[in-house]
């Protein structure tokens, strides 16, 4: 069985309207889409912007990209701009056959050997 993990990306949104459309966009990324409602401009953001994390991911340039873009790791939250809004991106991953290691996750490190214990803590919320 092929094992899975979603990551999810909360991302600061802009919309407005323009004439009969309303633009929708993420400036942090550089990704903007349109509809004709509010709601459809920020659905057709969302979806973008899975498209564009999924094809960065694919082609290795997703970490590349995001520092491009100016951003780092920062466990605080972050306070958002007037008219801002955040957008979840899902991106899912599905391991593939064949192509999964053989190690495990301990203390926030992989580890190639299965014969090293993790702590319970650990070892009961990382799944393997």
């Amino acid at each position: 069985m092929a094992a899975s993990v979603q990551v999810e990306f909360s991302v600061p949104a802009e919309v407005r309207e323009e004439g009969a459309y309303f633009v929708s966009g993420c400036p942090a990324l550089d990704v903007y889409s349109q509809g004709e409602t509010r709601e459809e401009a920020l659905d057709n953001l969302g979806e973008a912007l899975q498209l564009f994390l999924e094809s960065c991911y694919e082609r290795g340039t997703l970490e590349q990209v995001l520092k491009r873009c100016g951003l780092r790791p920062d466990r605080r939250a972050g306070a958002l701009a007037e008219g801002e809004q955040i957008v979840r991106v899902p991106l899912p991953l599905v391991a593939q056959a064949g192509l999964t290691g053989s190690g495990r996750l301990i203390g926030g490190r992989w580890s190639e050997s299965s014969r090293q214990m993790a702590s319970p803590q650990i070892a009961s919320r990382v799944p393997i």
